[in-house]
């Protein structure tokens, strides 16, 4: 099973789920230096998916923040975690659920993580 992903090196915390365009977002705290994202995004997606990281290829996109990943075996089971994945709201939007969509503490902490 192959499916695409958004993968966004350096960010706070290494996270999976929600949805970019379609491709499956994966963020990864190690910075986009010498393929250590892709091998973050592997490991990550490797537990993800409860798979070995034998199991799992990078077809497409090894210097491109979108990629293919290839996924072998037990394809019913996977494609219902990817599902799930794609269904997942992105951390910031879990965040306005939980705080309500007109949230000026939410509106404050963005500003916050805006302001340089």
């Amino acid at each position: 099973m192959r499916f695409s992903v958004l993968l966004r090196p350096g960010s706070n915390r290494d996270t999976v789920g929600g949805q970019y365009a379609g491709a499956l977002v994966v963020s990864v705290r190690v910075p986009a230096i010498d393929g250590a994202a892709n091998a973050a995004a592997l490991e990550i997606l490797s537990k993800s998916f409860r798979v070995t990281k034998a199991s799992l290829r990078l077809i497409l996109g090894r210097s491109s923040p979108r990629k293919v990943f290839e996924l072998l075996g037990g394809e019913e089971h996977h494609r219902e975690i990817l599902s799930a994945l794609l269904a997942t709201p992105p951390p910031i939007a879990r965040v306005r659920q939980a705080l309500g969509a007109n949230s000026p503490e939410l509106d404050t902490v963005l500003a916050r993580r805006a302001a340089p």
